[in-house]
């Protein structure tokens, strides 16, 4: 093998994209990242699949981030500037900053044909000043849950399916 360039040059680059040495952590980061707010729940995925799917590219984050990922975040909204000089609060807001951003996302990133009534319900209750949305992904998946229980299954129209009869 060391006789050969070429095989040599190929081992190496063999290596190279198989172990944590040749992986450019940012660029890696930035992947997992992308693949965390851009994933979505599947057509016919249940809500529990779609949690612990979502659950396990969050923790893939959160392993190379660190704990306080959103914490930054949170403290530019406008929730923790309303909580004022309350430094209980906030503190508790950064401390659920992760699982506040997990439990959005998932409701974020769902099925908008099976969920997009609860997310406006969300949005209106939020705009009335009544903040119902979750805090945990626990809440969250049971939210879904409760939702896609009570919702009527749609009937698909096949093209071509309906037949016109006129009497006679």
């Amino acid at each position: 093998t060391l006789e050969n360039p070429v095989e040599l040059m190929n081992r190496i680059e063999r290596f190279m994209k198989e172990s944590d040495d040749g992986k450019y952590d940012v660029w890696d980061h930035f992947q997992q990242q992308q693949k965390l707010f851009s994933m979505r729940q599947t057509t016919n995925e249940e809500p529990i699949a779609w949690k612990k799917r979502f659950q396990r590219q969050g923790e893939l984050v959160k392993q190379q981030a660190g704990d306080d990922v959103f914490k930054t975040f949170m403290k530019s909204t406008k929730s923790y500037k309303a909580l004022g000089g309350n430094k209980l609060r906030q503190t508790e807001m950064q401390s659920n900053a992760y699982n506040m951003v997990m439990a959005t996302g998932l409701l974020c990133n769902s099925d908008r044909k099976r969920t997009d009534r609860l997310i406006k319900d969300l949005r209106e209750q939020y705009a009335r000043g009544n903040d119902q949305y979750p805090k945990t992904i626990e809440n969250a998946h049971n939210l879904l849950v409760v939702h896609q229980s009570t919702m009527k299954p749609v009937k698909e129209i096949k093209q071509g399916t309906g037949l016109y009869q006129k009497g006679g």
